[in-house]
């Protein structure tokens, strides 16, 4: 990549399109790996929103049979006791219906509103969080780049996407759980699975979806500099391609008004996010070199 940006204002001849091409390639085949990432935790997301989903509506079922159970005690009792009063009015009877009915009816309705605890059983041997906690991944849960580009020190600051994901698993740990069962809580995300509640349903939940925000970063990141060779790797770009360039970008999908992305699909941005690793790779900068270095 450095030497084709090196070479750019030579002529251009076929070995120099051929190697433009592999990049391309090469920088396709980061994006599908990106985009599988994404999709994983997306799905393992879903899969977990799902489950939680039908134990609510369960759970609201139950609460909307209990509490009918609730009205009808409490009209029976009424009822009983209006028409016994009816039929001999000195009686202590009709009273003792209508406390019976009340008390019965008051706790149908209790019983109505007391959440019922559930267990669920959730393997997970195949554990998203697992390498993001023990910091490797010797059994490639994550494709190669993309753990890679996790674990990768920032260029704007200390630390890694590694580090910012694991302050936030942190943070939903010190909202949701309590500090006596932190640990074994830890034990049971970050491990092959186990016995499971609603809540620690919700907090996995919560950490597969701040893991899909970190590689969806990346992403942008990669488009970004699929931007930036675009531009760089094609001087005329300003007064639009050659057709004869069309084919190296694998179709006029890969063309966009003011500007041409390297790869096809990519998704033009005005200008890089605020913090972004590749906010100081624009074209004309002077850490181009290292962009590019840093993808290879």
């Amino acid at each position: 990549m450095a030497r084709l940006i090196r070479d750019r204002s030579n002529q251009v001849d076929v070995d120099w399109l051929a190697r433009r091409q592999a990049v391309a390639t090469h920088l396709q085949s980061l994006q599908v790996q990106l985009e599988a990432a994404t999709f994983e935790a997306d799905c393992s997301g879903d899969v977990l929103e799902s489950i939680r989903m039908a134990i609510e509506q369960e759970e609201s079922a139950r609460e909307l049979r209990w509490s009918l159970l609730s009205i009808v005690a409490g009209a029976l009792g009424a009822v009983g006791a209006g028409t016994w009063e009816l039929v001999d009015p000195d009686a202590r009877g009709a009273v003792i219906v209508g406390l019976t009915g009340g008390a019965v009816s008051g706790a149908l309705g209790i019983v109505a509103f007391v959440p019922q605890r559930r267990s669920i059983v959730l393997h997970h041997r195949r554990n998203l969080l697992r390498p993001i906690h023990v910091g490797s991944d010797p059994d490639h849960v994550y494709p190669t780049f993309v753990f890679r580009l996790l674990t990768l020190p920032h260029a704007h600051g200390p630390g890694s996407p590694r580090d910012d994901l694991l302050a936030r698993f942190a943070r939903i740990l010190d909202d949701s759980v309590p500090q006596d069962q932190q640990e074994r809580t830890r034990r049971l995300l970050y491990g092959d699975g186990g016995v499971y509640d609603v809540d620690l349903l919700w907090v996995r939940e919560r950490m597969l979806d701040e893991l899909e925000d970190a590689v969806a970063a990346g992403m942008r990141d990669l488009e970004l500099l699929q931007r930036y060779l675009g531009r760089t790797l094609d001087p005329s770009w300003l007064q639009g391609p050659p057709r004869s360039m069309l084919s190296l970008s694998h179709g006029p999908r890969a063309v966009s008004s003011g500007g041409r992305a390297l790869v096809p699909g990519a998704v033009r941005r005005s200008d890089a996010a605020p913090g972004s690793r590749l906010a100081a790779h624009r074209p004309g900068s002077e850490h181009a070199g290292r962009s590019a270095h840093r993808f290879r």
